[in-house]
């Protein structure tokens, strides 16, 4: 590796207090110094979820990293410093690349997806990380922010896939892309679930079919239908998460209400059948049907659980595997 890479401690205490020069002060969360940002955080997170990196050249440290990782195995950039003397020069984007590069060397952990946080006019820090292979993903929810994140694209060598998220979040879209480009049979559990007249099968039932459908060599699955999740998340090699604001869902749904899906039954009655539900659905993910997500996840760590966070995050997604 080009740096050196060691673990903050006290030694680099007062070094690291002058990277907080009044240019960084402006973008970063460390208003009663870095020291005590690094403690709230360690004692917040423990050692397992939270590391911070100083980075040296010639046993001279240039910068300061702070990464945390969340249940998701995304990899948040909370802050990254580089020292006054060595702004400007190319080490900002050279020391992220390294770090994606060689995570497992550094951390410990391999970083598939990593995220920062960047003011729209802290130009210097956007220039960086997009070098580094940062992509901007959106608006931060407090509207003062952007997100970047960079993403690794992996050889997609799935068979068996599950695509999952609140309803209007483009998972039956994604999946018929994601059909179409790995040539995987796809099963719409929303075509076989609903009956005539908005009927369908009991639970015992519905759950008896899935492990059949689970029990094939191949498969791309759409769908929720969260009481019967574990069936497929246990047999998926990769689950699709598609983690999209509550707002854009909302408005999917109620587009689509009048319109004719491959996904979804059309013989049935719209007008009986209590879209209001499904809205409600929608407003409801976030505390009654996430936690379930996250939940098997953290079950089956060693399951591929890739996160998707926005309709253009999607299509960057399928153009790049």
């Amino acid at each position: 590796m080009k740096f050196t890479w060691n673990d903050y401690s006290s030694e680099y205490v007062e070094m690291i207090e002058v990277f907080l020069d009044k240019e960084a002060n402006k973008y970063t969360c460390c208003e009663d110094g870095f020291n005590d940002f690094y403690t709230y955080w360690y004692n917040e997170l423990g050692e397992s979820n939270f590391w911070c990196k100083v980075i040296l050249i010639e046993n001279e440290p240039i910068a300061v990293i702070a990464l945390a990782k969340a249940p998701d195995n995304v990899f948040t950039i909370q802050e990254f410093i580089v020292s006054p003397n060595h702004r400007g020069k190319g080490y900002g984007s050279a020391i992220l690349k390294e770090l994606l590069d060689c995570s497992n060397d550094i951390i410990g952990e391999d970083i598939s997806v990593a995220e920062a946080v960047i003011y729209p006019n802290n130009i210097a820090s956007q220039k960086a990380f997009q070098k580094a292979g940062f992509i901007y993903a959106g608006a931060h929810p407090d509207g003062d922010a952007w997100y970047y994140q960079c993403r690794k694209i992996m050889d997609f060598n799935y068979k068996k896939v599950i695509v999952i998220g609140n309803n209007g979040s483009g998972k039956s879209y994604f999946s018929k892309k994601l059909a179409e480009i790995t040539g995987l049979p796809l099963i719409h559990l929303d075509l076989l679930f609903w009956k005539e007249n908005w009927t369908h099968p009991s639970r015992e039932k519905w759950a008896e079919i899935q492990r059949k459908l689970v029990a094939s060599e191949q498969w791309i699955i759409d769908g929720m239908h969260i009481s019967t999740l574990e069936i497929r998340f246990k047999e998926a090699d990769a689950i699709y998460f598609l983690d999209i604001d509550t707002d854009t869902c909302l408005e999917s749904v109620r587009q689509r209400e009048s319109q004719d899906r491959t996904d979804f039954p059309n013989h049935l009655d719209k007008q009986q059948g209590d879209f209001e539900t499904f809205e409600r659905g929608v407003l409801e993910f976030e505390e009654k049907r996430k936690p379930r997500i996250i939940e098997l996840h953290n079950k089956y760590p060693n399951k591929d659980f890739i996160v998707l966070r926005s309709k253009e995050e999607i299509d960057r997604y399928l153009k790049e595997i």
